[in-house]
């Protein structure tokens, strides 16, 4: 289990039962990792191998689940700003 986007990802190896889920596997790296349950804290989306997944979906052998914080800027926004401050120094 990792969590992307965290400047220094915690990351964490579990073994689990056959059948357990996703949302069952990050409450277990929680109990077992204080920076794994402050990340679910503030994910707002769980994700296996880069895929956005539910929490109620099965995990399988060598899965990796992912917690993904919020967005904090909008990469488009960014870039027509400085376009836009671009052309300002232009003109």
């Amino acid at each position: 289990m990792v969590a992307a986007g965290a400047a220094d990802p915690p990351l964490i190896e579990l073994e689990v039962a056959p059948g357990t889920t996703v949302g069952e596997a990050i409450g277990l790296a929680a109990q077992a990792d204080a920076r794994i349950r402050e990340e679910a804290g503030v994910a707002n989306a769980v994700g296996i191998w880069g895929h956005v997944t539910d929490a109620g979906h099965p995990l399988r052998e060598g899965d990796r689940v992912e917690l993904y914080r919020p967005i904090q800027a909008d990469a488009k926004a960014l870039r027509r700003a400085r376009a836009s401050e671009g052309r300002r120094r232009k003109l």
